[in-house]
């Protein structure tokens, strides 16, 4: 397709897509301009506006706020975090919590008499409130700054158990801006559900959208380590999967099997002998090998990462070190050695709850359809 026909085609998807998302597109415009910039303590400055980003969640929402309020000359920080599933110890073994993530993240940052803005979907409003609480105590230990959240509800969420409890942490945290009580409900802004044809599934337009949101969020060590799993497993459930393409590499079951005694080629005749060795091999793998693997501690674990190639390399040398002098590396080898139409064909690669994914801004000709889209909203809101 000519590069004309693609914008064409860009242009007019952005189009119809606004066209949809209109209803939701005015509830973010209500919040954007007769919330936040109405509100006595934003627009009082002059002082620093910390806009949270926790990709990719609330990342369009985040974008155009701040895009408004720049316009109108505050001034802005976006302070993105991805987080991890871990809320406590228990859920995070071999990674790093979330509070523990926006502590550190936060605590670089933060400066006195700046204000957080937190501007977030609420569906049961759990998630909200977690983060809410855990930005209100970082908050806290700096003086003089101030902590705005405003929730951006689904229809449903008045209905939720717990709605009641979530709205009253909420309004706790509401107070200090001298909120009255019949005007909560300014910062909890019901949001219509979408009718007629939806992009994708989610209650938002840009429900955890990378292409909508203009980013790409993956975790490094998490697929590549299920890569690796999985095909283990698959290899011992499936013994019929030895083909001759990787006979050859059974020779180090043997050795690695400390059975050196036998001749390696005579293995290859005796099936039976072969998957004895390598069910020794596996079992160093399951009881020895795989917990440390899943230990290994990188960077990109908390969401760091400056060039992600270079970071799956790394993790690949870590996870080589641990296997290359054991028994477990012949699982290793003739799991990666497995052809593909050996396996399922959507083989999945699970994440790790208590990793953060990594998150990388997409280029062009990825992020062209963000940017258009970005330009329909801002004239709509400007309309």
């Amino acid at each position: 397709m000519r590069p004309d026909g693609l914008e064409r085609v860009i242009d007019i998807a952005a189009s119809k897509l606004v066209e949809v998302a209109l209803p939701q597109i005015r509830s973010l415009r209500r919040i954007i301009f007769n919330t936040v910039m109405q509100e006595p303590k934003v627009v009082r400055g002059p002082r620093r506006l910390l806009l949270l980003d926790l990709p990719l969640g609330n990342t369009l929402p985040t974008q155009l706020l701040r895009h408004f309020l720049k316009k109108h000359n505050f001034v802005t920080h976006v302070v993105r975090i991805s987080l991890s599933r871990a809320e406590g110890l228990k859920d995070c073994i071999n990674g790093v919590r979330r509070k523990d993530l926006l502590k550190l993240k936060l605590s670089k940052t933060l400066r006195s008499a700046d204000l957080i803005i937190y501007l977030d979907e609420w569906l049961s409003g759990s998630n909200f409130r977690a983060i809410m609480e855990h930005v209100e105590r970082i908050a806290k230990q700096v003086g003089g700054v101030s902590f705005l959240p405003i929730g951006m509800l689904a229809d449903e969420a008045g209905r939720c158990n717990r709605y009641s409890s979530h709205s009253k942490a909420h309004d706790n945290i509401l107070k200090p801006f001298g909120v009255d009580s019949e005007d909560f409900e300014r910062f909890r802004v019901v949001f219509p559900r979408l009718k007629g044809v939806r992009p994708r599934p989610g209650y938002f337009f840009w429900s955890e959208s990378e292409t909508i949101c203009g980013y790409r969020k993956r975790q490094l060590f998490g697929p590549a380590f299920s890569v690796v799993d999985r095909r283990i497993e698959t290899l011992m459930e499936n013994p019929r999967l030895f083909a001759p393409t990787i006979l050859s590499f059974l020779r180090h079951v043997a050795i690695r099997a400390q059975a050196g005694h036998a001749d390696a080629y005579e293995l290859f005749d005796q099936p039976a002998t072969c998957f004895k060795h390598l069910r020794y091999c596996y079992d160093d793998y399951k009881k020895n090998v795989r917990q440390k693997v899943l230990a290994i501690e990188h960077p990109s674990n908390a969401g760091e990462c400056a060039n992600p190639r270079q970071s799956l390399k790394d993790i690949a040398r870590k996870m080589l070190a641990i296997v290359k002098d054991r028994p477990a590396v012949v699982v290793v080898g003739l799991a990666l050695s497995l052809p593909d139409s050996a396996l399922c064909r959507d083989e999945k690669k699970y994440p790790i709850d208590e990793h953060a994914a990594v998150v990388v801004k997409l280029k062009p000709p990825l992020s062209c359809f963000h940017n258009r889209l970005l330009e329909r909203i801002i004239a709509v809101m400007e309309a």
